[in-house]
């Protein structure tokens, strides 16, 4: 009995084309598109494409449009470096700062052998979670030949400080940029077409007048148009140099327009010719400057409908908010209770005068992922001291707007469902706000935390301005000559008990244990 498409193909034709492989079947403008990718060592004519395409027609009997396409699966270098890495990126986007892509590297033999030299931590991730199966399992998909993955472990030479400073600089620049007021827009993405999935809501194209990264806008395609480039790159030895494929188009939104062009890979190009004028479509990429004119480089594109401005809470509302009611409207602090019980023999240490007089507020975030422009908080947890005293803790879920990656809900245990009740950043953040009024602000690598906080707040017309110290220098500076400096390290190295890490609450808490010892 025939069980599938490929197995079908094989009955008919006595295994004739048991190489072939099915990439996908993709629907859209009502028609339906069926890739199929063949070994880069044979040649198939144009009758045996033809009858591929037939018996493919026959085994599926619908009554629309199909497009058959048989195309050669080429290995080489370079598209299967890059296949990987966004892979890898795509399905844990934390694995960012801690992978590059030159450290991928591929030897094409009789067996494709992909080499991933990394550091720990990519390693363990690598290891725990079977990650070189799932590559391993889309490589056979995509690509026609035979794949080992293998992992490198290399010694890492890590600079906390100068990761730190190149954080600080990050955060810096976005402060200051125009990134924060520009208009964004609500979109209902329908399916993926190249390129990595987009997450983050669209800017409106009349707000860039000069270059920009990783840019996503959404809107109507005019004047696509296929064409033709030369490399500039020479050809490998023994090939000779031939024409690319290009794709332009112009992209136009209620509040501008602007020049797109796509430089599709072999196993792209037969979805960019799915596209025409009209399509209503998502797209990110790197916005550069060509002969006087912006032009954006596409990097990912997806198919999207209902474009509509994203309506924040006006900054004149959000300020009347706190100002006017002065007191918590959602998230009430809590007076602090003490988890473990106090030794009666235990001689009590004197309080730090630096901890006298004043308040401070510790905190700890729990976030989608790592960038504070397009991943978002989906906890908070902070508790105030006063005069060396933790009297007060603020702890609250925040519903995201988008889904919690996979990756985040394996770090902190974080899941959609825990957070569906929860109320959205622009109800929490005020009353945080409060919570932090005439407090210096503390934190383990406040860099991370605060840019967060500061990104939700500049949309809303919030300043969080107060003063801020950062336990992990303090903790390099008191603790010297300790193996590593993570905050699990850091308390067991001063007996303070960190219980349940990776949720806000219980690492703010034993920051701030940390914190009242070693300041």
């Amino acid at each position: 009995m025939v069980y599938s498409l490929i197995d079908y193909i094989n009955a008919k034709t006595n295994n004739e084309f048991s190489f072939l492989k099915l990439v996908d079947i993709v629907f859209a403008q009502n028609k339906y598109t069926i890739n199929y990718i063949y070994p880069e060592s044979i040649n198939l004519s144009d009758e045996e494409k033809l009858k591929i395409e037939n018996l493919t027609k026959e085994f599926l009997k619908l009554n629309a449009e199909i497009i058959v396409k048989v195309k050669k699966s080429y290995l080489e270098v370079e598209i299967l470096r890059k296949f990987v890495y966004n892979y890898i990126l795509s399905t844990f986007p934390s694995m960012a700062y801690n992978i590059e892509k030159n450290s991928i590297k591929i030897d094409i033999n009789s067996i494709v052998t992909i080499t991933i030299e990394c550091g720990q931590l990519v390693y363990d991730m690598f290891v725990n979670r079977h990650l070189d199966v799932d590559i391993l399992k889309q490589l056979n998909i995509h690509f026609c030949g035979k794949f080992q993955i293998v992992l490198s472990l290399i010694k890492e030479e890590y600079d906390e400080e100068e990761f730190l400073k190149n954080r600080i600089l990050k955060l810096e620049q976005l402060s200051n940029s125009n990134e924060l007021r520009k208009r964004r827009f609500d979109v209902e993405i329908t399916h993926k077409l190249i390129g990595n999935p987009i997450t983050v809501m669209p800017q409106a194209i009349g707000d860039f007048s000069k270059p920009a990264l990783n840019v996503i806008f959404a809107g109507k395609i005019k004047f696509l148009t296929e064409r033709k480039f030369t490399p500039k790159k020479p050809p490998k030895p023994g090939k000779e140099k031939e024409d690319k494929p290009m794709f332009t188009f112009t992209l136009e939104d209620r509040t501008g327009k602007v020049s797109a062009v796509v430089f599709p890979s072999k196993a792209n190009y037969h979805k960019m010719q799915l596209l025409k004028d009209d399509d209503i479509i998502i797209i990110k990429g790197d916005l550069q400057q060509y002969n006087e004119r912006l032009s954006l480089r596409v990097k990912d594109i997806s198919y999207c409908q209902k474009i509509t401005e994203h309506k924040n809470e006006s900054k004149e509302n959000i300020s009347q908010l706190v100002s006017s009611y002065g007191k918590y409207l959602f998230v009430k602090p809590m007076p602090y209770i003490k988890m473990s019980q106090d030794n009666l023999f235990e001689v009590q240490e004197k309080i730090n005068p630096k901890l006298i007089n004043k308040t401070f507020v510790v905190f700890d975030l729990e976030t989608t992922g790592l960038n504070a422009d397009s991943d978002e908080i989906i906890e908070f947890g902070a508790v105030k001291i006063k005069d060396g005293k933790v009297v007060e803790t603020f702890s609250c879920f925040v519903k995201p707007k988008n889904s919690i990656p996979a990756e985040a809900t394996a770090i902190n245990g974080i899941t959609n469902d825990m957070v569906s009740d929860a109320y959205g950043i622009n109800q929490v953040l005020p009353d945080f706000h409060l919570f932090c009024k005439d407090a210096i602000l503390v934190a383990y690598n406040i860099p991370f935390d605060y840019g967060f906080i500061n990104f939700a707040a500049k949309t809303m017309g919030l300043q969080f301005d107060n003063e801020q110290l950062d336990v992990l220098l303090i903790a390099k500076d008191r603790l010297p000559g300790l193996k590593n400096y993570k905050l699990a390290t850091v308390c067991a190295s001063v007996g303070v008990s960190l219980i349940g890490a990776h949720r806000a609450v219980n690492d703010a808490a034993a920051t701030a244990e940390l914190f009242i010892k070693i300041y």
